[in-house]
């Protein structure tokens, strides 16, 4: 076996789209905006700027002052990040890490400038021969740059505050750079967990699947991995983040859907994602929107569908009732803590369950939301009876007692049947705005067919309705999946983020649900497609829904996710 796996073709990434990092690190290598090499440490959140030094090749050696800049070419793949010179391919420099927090730094006859991005109070010292500290007051951490290996020179002259600048060359030799806050501990290098790549993909390794989606596979798994990051701070727990490039927070819903592309063979890992959450979930039950190692963000949440993920997650491996029978019992409370919050905190006067914003539904700019709000959509009742049934459900296995589990059904029914009331007529579902619930006469949305998620608490005429919008390939249905705008929109944008295109989490919801009703040929059409594209496109943020062309962030933790489930369940 361990011949087999040397063998294994190494991956080729391109470090424009998908940053180089590993399981549990906080640092990256990335292209930045102006086309330069970074070394990023994603800590902090995406309001903090990542990028940490610029990675620069020099000419010059030990003892010469000549240090032309060298035009550079970067080779990464799971196991390592080589810089050479384009047009001296055995002079680079190359970086592994050694655990999550520390990369070394190897400079095969070739210079490497590293060049600090800091803030006024920033400083470099040097603690101990050839051992220097740098801290960042913007990243509120410290970089240990092992140097005594290496022939290395350091400019930082002092300024009023801290130095002017931090510019480290690294002539030759092998160095290390490693993170930590405050005070370095043995304990955060030697005991954080790692998982090798080779060990993580062996995961994804399906039997019989078709050649043309193993390159696809294996980059969804690599970004899945590599967006972990350790526990650190408010990040309670092993943490995937949406993304190293940008988004570089944890969120409350698309911590489901990576979790559901776990569960089966690492659940621990899996149940981390939602027990984050329940650890900084606010007193009156809302959960986070997002979550990093400073800071847990409540202006805004996401969608409830926490509980329909628990109860998934549970059919999928149900060895974790009793390896995690605990956890489970925590985040039972925990989901139901959330659903009472929607359902206490999130009303009007008049009874209607509200979006105080976009954002809160996950859909951000989508066109319900045009006007502002509150907007009552019918998408969330039907997220928060899918979320009591399964709660029903969770509290029958969990044998907490007939009357408990009878509170969420009827709760779920009344849910249902409130939607029905509010937000449905014969020309389908719609929504309504403000105080006075005016109604939205904008129904090309298709947050208005996501009530399909509630499938069997609809009737039958409202099912096949919204079956019929969903399949309606001059409308929704796309050769890439489906739309978030009706095509024929007068405001659908192709690049409109939530005004037209094809994200990852809305295909799978709708996949689960039409699943459940037993429109499986439909269900895999969606699926299929979805596959196709990112087999195609790779894992972005979302997708064109006119020519599929990746949109936003290129390396998406959710996508991958998503395109990993939709191989093992309908591929």
């Amino acid at each position: 076996m361990q011949n087999l796996l040397e063998n294994l073709e190494k991956m080729d990434l391109d470090i424009s789209k998908t940053p180089w990092s590993a399981f549990g690190a906080r640092f990256s290598v990335a292209i930045g905006k102006d086309d330069s090499v970074y070394l990023k440490d994603i800590g902090g959140g995406d309001e903090i700027p990542s990028e940490l030094f610029s990675m620069k090749l020099l000419l010059g050696k030990e003892g010469l002052d000549q240090k032309e800049e060298l035009e550079q070419v970067i080779e990464a793949n799971e196991n390592e990040c080589r810089i050479r010179a384009k047009n001296s391919p055995d002079r680079y420099v190359l970086l592994k890490f050694l655990f999550s927090d520390v990369i070394s730094i190897e400079c095969c006859d070739i210079r490497l400038r590293l060049e600090m991005h800091k803030s006024s109070h920033d400083f470099i010292q040097e603690k101990a021969k050839g051992i220097f500290i740098i801290q960042s007051c913007a990243k509120d951490h410290v970089y240990e740059l092992d140097l005594r290996d290496a022939v290395y020179n350091v400019e930082a002259p002092w300024g009023r505050a801290g130095n002017e600048y931090i510019r480290i060359d690294i002539i030759k030799g092998v160095g290390s750079i490693r993170e930590y806050a405050l005070v370095p501990c043995e304990s955060d290098t030697k005991n954080t967990q790692f998982i090798d790549f080779t060990q993580w993909n062996q995961n994804y390794t399906y039997t019989g699947l078709e050649s043309r989606y193993c390159k696809a596979r294996d980059l969804a798994s690599y970004i899945l991995w590599s967006a972990f990051v350790r526990p650190e701070g408010k990040l309670t727990r092993n943490s995937v983040y949406s993304s190293k490039n940008w988004m570089t927070n944890i969120w409350s819903w698309d911590n489901c859907f990576c979790a559901l592309a776990m569960v089966e063979s690492m659940p621990d890992l899996a149940l981390d994602q939602l027990l984050v959450f329940a650890d900084n979930q606010h007193e009156a039950g809302a959960y986070p929107d997002c979550i990093n190692d400073r800071f847990s963000l409540f202006s805004f949440c996401k969608p409830p569908i926490h509980g329909w993920t628990l109860l998934e997650m549970i059919k999928r491996n149900p060895t974790i009732l009793q390896s995690s029978s605990e956890s489970i019992e925590y985040l039972y409370k925990s989901i139901s803590e959330s659903t009472n919050f929607w359902l206490r905190f999130r009303r009007l006067p008049s009874g209607a369950i509200i979006y105080r914003h976009g954002n809160d539904s996950g859909w951000d700019n989508a066109t319900l939301f045009m006007h502002g709000g509150p907007v009552e959509s019918p998408d969330l009742y039907a997220y928060l009876s899918r979320q009591c049934d399964s709660l029903a459900e969770i509290s029958r296995i969990l044998e907490h007692g007939i009357e408990e589990a009878q509170n969420w059904t009827f709760l779920a029914e009344s849910l249902a049947e409130s939607m029905l009331n509010r937000l449905w007529d014969d020309n389908g579902f719609f929504a309504r705005k403000g105080l006075l619930g005016e109604r939205i006469e904008h129904r090309d949305s298709f947050l208005l067919r996501l009530p399909i998620v509630a499938n069997k608490r609809l009737p039958e005429e409202v099912i096949k309705k919204l079956i019929s919008d969903i399949s309606d390939e001059s409308r929704f249905l796309t050769p890439f999946g489906l739309a978030t705008e009706s095509l024929d929109s007068s405001f659908m944008e192709p690049h409109g983020y939530w005004r037209g295109p094809i994200w990852a989490p809305v295909n799978y919801l709708v996949f689960d649900a039409l699943r459940l009703l037993g429109e499986l040929n439909l269900a895999n059409r969606i699926a299929q497609r979805f596959v196709d594209l990112c087999a195609q496109k790779g894992m972005a943020e979302n997708f064109d829904p006119i020519h599929g062309e990746g949109l936003d962030d290129p390396a998406f933790a959710w996508t991958s996710a998503v395109f990993l489930l939709f191989l093992k369940e309908s591929i």
